[in-house]
């Protein structure tokens, strides 16, 4: 069971520094950062499924 919160945490740690982190660059110059972006969705795929692949084995 620590596999799935271990992806559940890191995928919240992405999410939160890499698209927080665009969104204030976003926000402050109003230029895009790719690379921020594709980290924030890579954390917000990782949190997600997670959560489902975690909440499906608690169902077993």
């Amino acid at each position: 069971m620590k596999i799935y919160d271990y992806l559940i945490r890191l995928g919240l740690a992405m999410f939160i520094i890499l698209g927080g982190g665009s969104l204030l660059h976003a926000a402050k110059t109003g230029d895009y950062r790719i690379d921020q972006l594709i980290g924030g969705a890579v954390g917000a795929v990782l949190l997600i499924g997670g959560y489902l692949w975690k909440r499906k084995r608690a169902k077993r």
